[in-house]
């Protein structure tokens, strides 16, 4: 199976690593240079 996740903040990584650990194929999308960002919210 692969699942794709559409942004690299905490909640994208939490998803992308119990979907891994699961055995799924994970690709993640983020438009900025940085997996979980800078913990901004708004």
């Amino acid at each position: 199976m692969k699942i794709v996740i559409i942004g690299g903040g905490w909640s994208g990584c939490a998803a992308a690593i119990s979907a891994r650990k699961a055995g799924a194929e994970v690709e993640i999308f983020e438009k900025t240079d940085l997996l979980l960002g800078l913990g901004n919210v708004g």
